[in-house]
């Protein structure tokens, strides 16, 4: 039985290295982060934030992160739109238990990550590697990349991934806990 998508998170979760710098970092903003309002949610559909407001309601919230890496011009990014985020069970569960961030990898329009300014473009390809679309990653609630998710996946398939992310079964310093079912 195959599932490259859980070893692929697995083992990227254990290479992976923080995206955003801690607090004491060089390129990480002084300010303290602006009060945010309460996130509106809309329960017909997947409440997509940009970049900037996702990686800050992600530390206010204390939820993961769910990076979209997507383009204009991709027809499985389109197809996944119109089926597995269209699929009630996957709208409600991403609502729930993460701040989905849409990033559109083929602008160049900037976006300030903590005080440091990046392209789309090259926080897609860059930062996260991406190499085609749709391709998505996980970041921990403290904005540590967990790991990448590529390709088109059904509702089944991208269920899984989420409930795995959920649970922090990517996390092997935990002590077990009953994972959660969607």
């Amino acid at each position: 039985m195959k599932r490259p998508y859980i070893l692929r998170i697995a083992a990227a979760g254990l290479l992976a290295a923080g995206l955003f710098a801690p607090a004491d970092s060089p390129r990480a903003d002084t300010k303290p982060p602006p009060e945010l309002e309460p996130r509106t949610i809309d329960s017909s559909k997947i409440t997509w934030l940009n970049v900037e407001d996702g990686v800050l309601y992600s530390k206010t919230e204390d939820k993961h992160v769910l990076l979209d890496f997507t383009a204009v011009w991709c027809g499985w990014c389109k197809r996944m739109d119109r089926t597995t985020f269209a699929d009630t069970s996957v709208i409600s569960y991403v609502n729930d238990h993460f701040i989905p961030v849409k990033v559109w990898g083929d602008t160049d329009s900037i976006v300030t990550i903590e005080g440091y300014q990046i392209t789309q473009r090259q926080l897609a390809r860059q930062e996260f590697g991406v190499t085609g679309f749709p391709a998505f990653w996980f970041l921990s609630p403290d904005g540590l990349k967990i790991g990448p998710l590529r390709g088109y996946k059904g509702v089944d398939d991208f269920m899984r991934a989420l409930t795995y992310i959920q649970n922090r079964e990517y996390d092997t310093t935990r002590a077990p806990q009953e994972p959660e079912q969607p």
